[in-house]
C-alpha cells in the first residue's frame, strides 16, 4: 500500500474531498436550474486539489504538470460559468468572443496537459 494512504492526515483530507464532492452532487439534484454552477464548484475543487498536487510535487523536484491541470479546470469551469450564467444585454458580441477565449484557453491547455502526462508516463 502506498505510504501516503497510511498518514491519518491524508486520509482525513481524502475523506473531507470527498463529503464536498457528495453534498455538490446532491445539490445538482435537488437544485437542477443551477447544475452548472455545481459543475462548476466540482471543477473548481478538482483545480484546487491538482494545484495543491502540483505546488507539493514542484516542492519534492517533480515536474509541473499538475499545475496544468489545475489551469485546465479553471478554464473550464469559467467557460461553464460564463456560457450559462453571464448575460450582457444587447452586447452578444463580447458574450461570444469572451466564451470564445475561454474555449480556446480549455482546449489548448487540455491538449497541453495531455500531452505532459502522456512524456511523464514514457
Amino acid at each position: 500500500m502506498n505510504e501516503r494512504y497510511k498518514n491519518p492526515k491524508s486520509i482525513l483530507n481524502l475523506s473531507i474531498v470527498a463529503l464536498v464532492f457528495v453534498i455538490v452532487l446532491i445539490g445538482v439534484f435537488i437544485f437542477p436550474t443551477y447544475k452548472f454552477a455545481f459543475i462548476s464548484l466540482i471543477f473548481i475543487l478538482a483545480a484546487g486539489i491538482s494545484l495543491y498536487t502540483g505546488v507539493k510535487q514542484v516542492q519534492e523536484g517533480w515536474r509541473y504538470y499538475f499545475i496544468v491541470f489545475a489551469l485546465t479546470w479553471l478554464s473550464w469551469s469559467g467557460m461553464l460559468l460564463i456560457s450559462n450564467f453571464v448575460y450582457i444585454q444587447g452586447n452578444t458580441v463580447l458574450t461570444s468572443s469572451i466564451l470564445i477565449f475561454f474555449v480556446l484557453l480549455a482546449l489548448s491547455l487540455t491538449i497541453y496537459s495531455v500531452t505532459l502526462s502522456w512524456q511523464r508516463l514514457k
